[in-house]
Protein backbone atom coordinates (compact mmCIF):
# COMPACT_ATOMS: atom_id res chain seq x y z
CA UNK A 1 0.00 0.00 0.00
CA UNK A 2 1.86 3.07 -1.26
CA UNK A 3 -0.67 5.70 -0.22
CA UNK A 4 -0.25 7.43 3.09
CA UNK A 5 -2.98 6.39 5.50
CA UNK A 6 -5.69 9.07 5.67
CA UNK A 7 -7.18 9.83 9.08
CA UNK A 8 -9.69 12.62 9.62
CA UNK A 9 -10.86 13.64 13.08
CA UNK A 10 -12.95 16.18 14.94
CA UNK A 11 -13.13 17.22 18.57
CA UNK A 12 -16.70 17.16 19.92
CA UNK A 13 -16.08 18.93 23.19
CA UNK A 14 -17.19 22.46 23.87
CA UNK A 15 -15.48 24.34 26.74
CA UNK A 16 -18.45 23.94 29.08
CA UNK A 17 -18.62 20.16 28.56
CA UNK A 18 -14.95 19.24 28.96
CA UNK A 19 -15.14 18.42 32.64
CA UNK A 20 -18.21 16.19 32.33
CA UNK A 21 -17.16 14.33 29.22
CA UNK A 22 -16.02 10.73 29.39
CA UNK A 23 -12.66 10.10 27.80
CA UNK A 24 -13.90 8.10 24.83
CA UNK A 25 -13.14 8.33 21.15
CA UNK A 26 -15.38 6.94 18.42
CA UNK A 27 -12.98 5.24 16.03
CA UNK A 28 -14.39 4.29 12.64
CA UNK A 29 -12.86 2.94 9.46
CA UNK A 30 -14.10 3.84 6.01
CA UNK A 31 -13.71 1.51 3.04
CA UNK A 32 -13.42 4.12 0.28
CA UNK A 33 -14.97 2.83 -2.93
CA UNK A 34 -14.42 5.89 -5.15
CA UNK A 35 -11.16 7.80 -5.57
CA UNK A 36 -12.36 10.31 -8.17
CA UNK A 37 -14.56 13.41 -8.20
CA UNK A 38 -17.38 14.26 -8.12
CA UNK A 39 -17.99 11.79 -5.24
CA UNK A 40 -14.35 11.35 -4.22
CA UNK A 41 -11.51 11.72 -3.54
CA UNK A 42 -11.15 9.70 -0.36
CA UNK A 43 -10.32 12.60 1.95
CA UNK A 44 -13.40 14.52 0.81
CA UNK A 45 -15.64 11.48 1.33
CA UNK A 46 -14.21 10.84 4.80
CA UNK A 47 -14.76 14.48 5.77
CA UNK A 48 -18.38 14.35 4.62
CA UNK A 49 -19.04 11.38 6.92
CA UNK A 50 -17.06 12.95 9.74
CA UNK A 51 -19.20 16.08 9.54
CA UNK A 52 -22.39 13.98 9.33
CA UNK A 53 -21.58 11.81 12.34
CA UNK A 54 -20.51 14.78 14.46
CA UNK A 55 -23.69 16.65 13.53
CA UNK A 56 -25.79 13.59 14.39
CA UNK A 57 -24.03 13.11 17.73
CA UNK A 58 -24.55 16.74 18.64
CA UNK A 59 -28.21 16.29 17.75
CA UNK A 60 -28.32 13.15 19.91
CA UNK A 61 -26.64 14.95 22.81
CA UNK A 62 -29.19 17.77 22.62
CA UNK A 63 -32.16 15.42 23.04
CA UNK A 64 -33.94 15.22 26.40
CA UNK A 65 -33.41 12.16 28.59
CA UNK A 66 -35.31 11.39 31.74
CA UNK A 67 -34.12 13.71 34.50
CA UNK A 68 -32.68 16.16 31.99
CA UNK A 69 -29.05 15.37 32.77
CA UNK A 70 -26.72 13.86 30.22
CA UNK A 71 -22.99 13.61 29.96
CA UNK A 72 -21.26 13.79 26.61
CA UNK A 73 -19.64 10.38 26.24
CA UNK A 74 -17.57 11.05 23.15
CA UNK A 75 -14.44 13.14 23.23
CA UNK A 76 -13.90 13.00 19.48
CA UNK A 77 -14.64 11.10 16.29
CA UNK A 78 -12.02 9.91 13.86
CA UNK A 79 -12.23 8.00 10.58
CA UNK A 80 -9.35 5.99 9.14
CA UNK A 81 -9.53 5.41 5.39
CA UNK A 82 -8.88 2.14 3.54
CA UNK A 83 -9.10 1.85 -0.24
CA UNK A 84 -11.31 -0.85 -1.76
CA UNK A 85 -10.09 -0.22 -5.32
CA UNK A 86 -6.53 -1.01 -4.12
CA UNK A 87 -7.83 -4.01 -2.14
CA UNK A 88 -6.48 -2.25 0.94
CA UNK A 89 -7.95 -3.57 4.20
CA UNK A 90 -6.82 -4.11 7.78
CA UNK A 91 -4.12 -6.76 7.81
CA UNK A 92 -5.07 -8.48 11.05
CA UNK A 93 -8.00 -9.18 13.35
CA UNK A 94 -6.38 -6.87 15.87
CA UNK A 95 -6.42 -4.05 13.35
CA UNK A 96 -10.07 -4.73 12.49
CA UNK A 97 -10.94 -4.90 16.18
CA UNK A 98 -9.34 -1.51 16.86
CA UNK A 99 -12.34 0.19 15.22
CA UNK A 100 -15.84 0.72 16.63
CA UNK A 101 -17.41 0.38 13.23
CA UNK A 102 -17.19 0.50 9.44
CA UNK A 103 -18.49 2.93 6.82
CA UNK A 104 -18.96 1.79 3.22
CA UNK A 105 -19.81 4.86 1.09
CA UNK A 106 -20.85 5.43 -2.51
CA UNK A 107 -19.04 4.84 -5.78
CA UNK A 108 -19.39 5.55 -9.48
CA UNK A 109 -19.10 1.78 -10.02
CA UNK A 110 -21.91 -0.80 -9.89
CA UNK A 111 -22.13 -3.49 -7.22
CA UNK A 112 -22.96 -6.13 -9.83
CA UNK A 113 -19.71 -5.49 -11.76
CA UNK A 114 -18.19 -8.56 -10.15
CA UNK A 115 -15.77 -9.06 -13.05
CA UNK A 116 -13.71 -6.37 -11.29
CA UNK A 117 -11.40 -7.97 -8.71
CA UNK A 118 -11.77 -5.14 -6.20
CA UNK A 119 -15.56 -5.49 -6.14
CA UNK A 120 -15.30 -9.26 -5.69
CA UNK A 121 -12.88 -8.70 -2.82
CA UNK A 122 -15.18 -6.10 -1.22
CA UNK A 123 -18.07 -8.58 -1.33
CA UNK A 124 -15.88 -11.24 0.27
CA UNK A 125 -14.92 -8.78 3.02
CA UNK A 126 -18.59 -7.98 3.63
CA UNK A 127 -19.45 -11.67 4.00
CA UNK A 128 -16.40 -13.08 5.74
CA UNK A 129 -15.19 -10.17 7.87
CA UNK A 130 -18.08 -7.79 8.49
CA UNK A 131 -20.94 -10.29 8.60
CA UNK A 132 -19.11 -13.14 10.30
CA UNK A 133 -17.83 -10.85 13.04
CA UNK A 134 -20.98 -8.67 13.10
CA UNK A 135 -18.92 -5.50 12.74
CA UNK A 136 -21.14 -2.44 13.20
CA UNK A 137 -21.56 -0.92 9.75
CA UNK A 138 -23.20 2.03 8.02
CA UNK A 139 -23.35 1.66 4.23
CA UNK A 140 -24.82 4.08 1.68
CA UNK A 141 -25.72 3.94 -2.02
CA UNK A 142 -23.07 1.67 -3.60
CA UNK A 143 -22.39 0.29 -0.11
CA UNK A 144 -26.12 -0.42 0.35
CA UNK A 145 -26.20 -2.23 -2.98
CA UNK A 146 -22.95 -4.11 -2.34
CA UNK A 147 -24.21 -5.48 0.95
CA UNK A 148 -27.18 -7.11 -0.75
CA UNK A 149 -25.27 -8.31 -3.82
CA UNK A 150 -22.43 -9.78 -1.75
CA UNK A 151 -24.75 -12.31 -0.14
CA UNK A 152 -26.49 -13.24 -3.38
CA UNK A 153 -23.10 -13.69 -5.01
CA UNK A 154 -22.09 -16.07 -2.23
CA UNK A 155 -25.10 -18.27 -2.94
CA UNK A 156 -24.16 -18.42 -6.60
CA UNK A 157 -20.56 -19.24 -5.74
CA UNK A 158 -21.52 -22.36 -3.81
CA UNK A 159 -23.73 -23.74 -6.53
CA UNK A 160 -27.22 -22.51 -5.69
CA UNK A 161 -29.38 -21.47 -2.82
CA UNK A 162 -30.02 -25.00 -1.60
CA UNK A 163 -26.29 -25.47 -0.93
CA UNK A 164 -25.67 -22.11 0.69
CA UNK A 165 -24.67 -22.07 4.38
CA UNK A 166 -27.77 -22.51 6.50
CA UNK A 167 -29.58 -19.31 7.49
CA UNK A 168 -26.94 -17.13 5.86
CA UNK A 169 -27.57 -15.64 2.47
CA UNK A 170 -29.88 -16.11 -0.47
CA UNK A 171 -31.30 -13.96 -3.26
CA UNK A 172 -29.56 -10.65 -2.51
CA UNK A 173 -29.14 -8.67 -5.73
CA UNK A 174 -28.31 -5.18 -6.97
CA UNK A 175 -29.86 -4.15 -10.29
CA UNK A 176 -30.28 -1.12 -12.53
CA UNK A 177 -33.23 1.07 -11.58
CA UNK A 178 -36.04 -0.07 -13.91
CA UNK A 179 -37.54 3.44 -13.95
CA UNK A 180 -34.27 5.23 -14.69
CA UNK A 181 -31.68 7.17 -12.72
CA UNK A 182 -32.72 9.12 -9.63
CA UNK A 183 -31.56 12.51 -8.40
CA UNK A 184 -32.72 14.91 -5.73
CA UNK A 185 -34.94 14.83 -2.67
CA UNK A 186 -36.99 11.64 -2.38
CA UNK A 187 -39.18 10.22 0.39
CA UNK A 188 -39.17 6.67 1.62
CA UNK A 189 -41.96 5.19 3.73
CA UNK A 190 -40.88 3.14 6.71
CA UNK A 191 -41.73 -0.53 7.07
CA UNK A 192 -42.66 -1.81 10.52
CA UNK A 193 -38.97 -2.61 11.05
CA UNK A 194 -38.07 0.90 9.89
CA UNK A 195 -40.63 2.36 12.30
CA UNK A 196 -38.88 0.46 15.06
CA UNK A 197 -35.26 1.23 14.20
CA UNK A 198 -35.34 4.73 12.70
CA UNK A 199 -37.58 6.60 15.16
CA UNK A 200 -35.35 7.23 18.18
CA UNK A 201 -35.78 11.05 18.42
CA UNK A 202 -39.54 10.74 17.96
CA UNK A 203 -39.84 7.92 20.46
CA UNK A 204 -38.55 10.19 23.24
CA UNK A 205 -40.71 13.12 22.16
CA UNK A 206 -37.87 15.17 20.71
CA UNK A 207 -39.22 15.96 17.26
CA UNK A 208 -39.25 19.62 16.31
CA UNK A 209 -42.16 19.17 13.94
CA UNK A 210 -44.38 16.39 15.25
CA UNK A 211 -45.18 14.42 18.37
CA UNK A 212 -46.16 11.26 16.50
CA UNK A 213 -43.82 8.63 15.13
CA UNK A 214 -42.11 9.38 11.87
CA UNK A 215 -43.56 7.25 9.07
CA UNK A 216 -41.15 8.34 6.35
CA UNK A 217 -37.95 10.28 5.74
CA UNK A 218 -36.95 12.68 2.98
CA UNK A 219 -33.29 12.40 1.99
CA UNK A 220 -31.01 13.21 -0.96
CA UNK A 221 -30.33 10.70 -3.73
CA UNK A 222 -28.10 10.34 -6.78
CA UNK A 223 -28.11 6.81 -8.22
CA UNK A 224 -28.80 4.61 -11.21
CA UNK A 225 -28.76 1.23 -9.45
CA UNK A 226 -30.78 -0.14 -6.55
CA UNK A 227 -31.27 -3.20 -4.38
CA UNK A 228 -33.66 -5.53 -6.18
CA UNK A 229 -33.87 -8.22 -3.50
CA UNK A 230 -32.45 -8.69 -0.02
CA UNK A 231 -30.70 -11.78 1.34
CA UNK A 232 -32.42 -13.72 4.11
CA UNK A 233 -30.37 -11.96 6.80
CA UNK A 234 -31.61 -8.54 5.64
CA UNK A 235 -34.87 -6.76 6.43
CA UNK A 236 -36.20 -3.77 4.51
CA UNK A 237 -36.60 -0.58 6.51
CA UNK A 238 -38.80 0.95 3.83
CA UNK A 239 -38.98 2.30 0.31
CA UNK A 240 -41.21 3.86 -2.30
CA UNK A 241 -42.95 2.80 -5.49
CA UNK A 242 -39.93 3.27 -7.74
CA UNK A 243 -37.29 1.95 -5.33
CA UNK A 244 -39.01 -0.46 -2.91
CA UNK A 245 -35.89 -1.13 -0.78
CA UNK A 246 -34.45 2.25 0.18
CA UNK A 247 -32.90 1.04 3.41
CA UNK A 248 -32.10 -2.27 5.09
CA UNK A 249 -30.93 -3.80 8.36
CA UNK A 250 -28.68 -6.88 8.47
CA UNK A 251 -28.69 -9.51 11.21
CA UNK A 252 -26.43 -12.34 12.33
CA UNK A 253 -28.77 -15.02 10.95
CA UNK A 254 -32.15 -15.68 9.39
CA UNK A 255 -33.49 -16.63 12.80
CA UNK A 256 -32.38 -13.30 14.27
CA UNK A 257 -33.94 -11.40 11.37
CA UNK A 258 -37.26 -13.22 11.72
CA UNK A 259 -37.27 -12.71 15.47
CA UNK A 260 -36.71 -9.00 15.10
CA UNK A 261 -39.39 -8.70 12.40
CA UNK A 262 -41.88 -10.32 14.77
CA UNK A 263 -40.80 -7.96 17.54
CA UNK A 264 -41.18 -4.91 15.28
CA UNK A 265 -44.56 -6.08 14.00
CA UNK A 266 -45.79 -6.56 17.55
CA UNK A 267 -44.77 -2.98 18.46
CA UNK A 268 -46.32 -1.61 15.30
CA UNK A 269 -49.64 -3.35 15.80
CA UNK A 270 -49.77 -3.05 19.57
CA UNK A 271 -49.98 0.73 19.97
CA UNK A 272 -49.96 4.00 18.06
CA UNK A 273 -47.89 5.86 20.67
CA UNK A 274 -44.46 7.04 19.62
CA UNK A 275 -42.52 5.28 22.36
CA UNK A 276 -44.04 1.93 21.44
CA UNK A 277 -42.30 1.96 18.06
CA UNK A 278 -38.77 1.90 19.46
CA UNK A 279 -36.98 -1.09 21.01
CA UNK A 280 -36.89 -0.66 24.77
CA UNK A 281 -33.70 0.50 26.47
CA UNK A 282 -33.35 -2.99 27.94
CA UNK A 283 -33.61 -4.46 24.45
CA UNK A 284 -31.02 -2.05 23.03
CA UNK A 285 -28.65 -2.80 25.92
CA UNK A 286 -29.24 -6.55 25.81
CA UNK A 287 -26.25 -8.81 26.29
CA UNK A 288 -27.53 -10.75 23.30
CA UNK A 289 -25.94 -8.58 20.63
CA UNK A 290 -27.41 -10.78 17.92
CA UNK A 291 -30.86 -9.39 18.73
CA UNK A 292 -30.12 -6.10 16.98
CA UNK A 293 -28.84 -5.53 13.45
CA UNK A 294 -25.10 -5.15 13.03
CA UNK A 295 -25.44 -3.12 9.83
CA UNK A 296 -27.85 -0.49 8.51
CA UNK A 297 -27.74 0.57 4.88
CA UNK A 298 -29.33 3.39 2.87
CA UNK A 299 -29.81 4.03 -0.81
CA UNK A 300 -29.83 7.72 0.11
CA UNK A 301 -26.78 9.85 0.82
CA UNK A 302 -27.27 11.24 4.35
CA UNK A 303 -23.72 12.65 4.13
CA UNK A 304 -24.99 15.15 1.53
CA UNK A 305 -26.50 17.24 4.34
CA UNK A 306 -23.01 18.10 5.57
CA UNK A 307 -21.70 21.46 4.38
CA UNK A 308 -19.20 19.96 1.96
CA UNK A 309 -21.55 17.18 0.99
CA UNK A 310 -24.28 19.52 -0.19
CA UNK A 311 -22.45 22.48 -1.66
CA UNK A 312 -19.73 20.45 -3.37
CA UNK A 313 -20.48 16.77 -3.87
CA UNK A 314 -24.25 16.73 -4.32
CA UNK A 315 -24.41 19.71 -6.67
CA UNK A 316 -21.36 18.53 -8.65
CA UNK A 317 -22.84 15.06 -9.04
CA UNK A 318 -26.05 16.56 -10.41
CA UNK A 319 -23.98 18.48 -12.98
CA UNK A 320 -22.03 15.35 -13.89
CA UNK A 321 -25.20 13.29 -14.29
CA UNK A 322 -26.51 15.97 -16.64
CA UNK A 323 -23.27 16.07 -18.67
CA UNK A 324 -23.38 12.29 -19.04
CA UNK A 325 -27.05 12.51 -20.14
CA UNK A 326 -28.16 10.43 -17.19
CA UNK A 327 -30.67 13.16 -16.38
CA UNK A 328 -31.79 16.13 -18.44
CA UNK A 329 -31.25 19.81 -17.66
CA UNK A 330 -34.75 20.31 -16.29
CA UNK A 331 -34.38 17.38 -13.89
CA UNK A 332 -30.97 18.60 -12.72
CA UNK A 333 -32.19 22.16 -12.18
CA UNK A 334 -35.36 21.02 -10.43
CA UNK A 335 -33.42 18.65 -8.14
CA UNK A 336 -30.99 21.41 -7.17
CA UNK A 337 -33.64 24.05 -6.53
CA UNK A 338 -35.92 21.64 -4.65
CA UNK A 339 -33.06 20.48 -2.43
CA UNK A 340 -32.14 24.07 -1.55
CA UNK A 341 -35.76 25.00 -0.87
CA UNK A 342 -36.40 21.96 1.34
CA UNK A 343 -32.96 21.64 2.85
CA UNK A 344 -34.10 22.16 6.45
CA UNK A 345 -36.53 19.24 6.19
CA UNK A 346 -33.92 17.00 4.56
CA UNK A 347 -31.37 18.00 7.20
CA UNK A 348 -33.73 17.21 10.08
CA UNK A 349 -34.82 13.87 8.60
CA UNK A 350 -31.26 12.80 7.77
CA UNK A 351 -29.88 13.70 11.20
CA UNK A 352 -32.79 12.08 13.06
CA UNK A 353 -32.28 8.89 11.05
CA UNK A 354 -28.53 8.97 11.76
CA UNK A 355 -29.18 9.48 15.47
CA UNK A 356 -31.23 6.29 15.39
CA UNK A 357 -28.46 4.47 13.51
CA UNK A 358 -25.90 5.66 16.05
CA UNK A 359 -28.02 4.36 18.93
CA UNK A 360 -28.80 1.00 17.30
CA UNK A 361 -25.17 0.36 16.33
CA UNK A 362 -23.97 1.38 19.78
CA UNK A 363 -21.90 4.33 18.53
CA UNK A 364 -23.97 6.78 20.58
CA UNK A 365 -24.37 5.86 24.23
CA UNK A 366 -27.87 5.80 25.73
CA UNK A 367 -26.68 6.68 29.22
Amino acid sequence: MSKARIVVSNDLLSPESIESAANRELKLMMICCEENAPYGPATDTANMFLQLICMAYERFFSLPNGDGTKQMKLRSVNITVYHAQDQDYPSSEQEWDSFDGVIIPGSLSSAYDTHLPWIRRLHTVIREEIHEHRRKTLAVCFGHQSFAHAFGEASNDVGGCENAPKNLHRNGEAIKCPTGKKAGRKPFKFSSVGDCLLNYPFAIGASTSSKVPRTCAEMLYTHGDMVGTLPTVGLSLGGNGEVPIQSAAYFASLDCALKFRQYADSLHLGSSSSASHLPSTDFLNSDDTKSLPYAITFQAHPEFVSTDGFHVNFLNILQTMEKLHHIDNDTSKQASEDARRNFDRVLTDSLDVLVSVGVVLGWFSLC
